[in-house]
């Protein structure tokens, strides 16, 4: 009797499981492919400003002045 239950045949269920993971990874390819340009474009703009303030500071009066100084020194 173990017999019989344990040759069972399981249901065939390997073609639809395959187009749901077909389906699924599409999905997700097609967010990151959404995505990327927005990132990109959000990283210039992050780093942007940053390279913007460097500029500033460089040529403020305060940092000549200790430059100056470092110099003398």
């Amino acid at each position: 009797m173990n017999n019989v239950i344990a040759f069972r045949k399981k249901p065939k269920n390997k073609r639809l499981t395959r187009i749901l993971l077909l389906i699924s990874f599409l999905i997700l390819l097609m967010r990151l492919l959404w995505v990327i340009p927005a990132a990109f474009e959000h990283h210039k703009q992050k780093k942007a400003p940053d390279a913007v303030s460097e500029n500033q500071t460089d040529t403020s009066p305060n940092l000549q002045r200790n430059n100056a100084l470092m110099r003398q020194n």
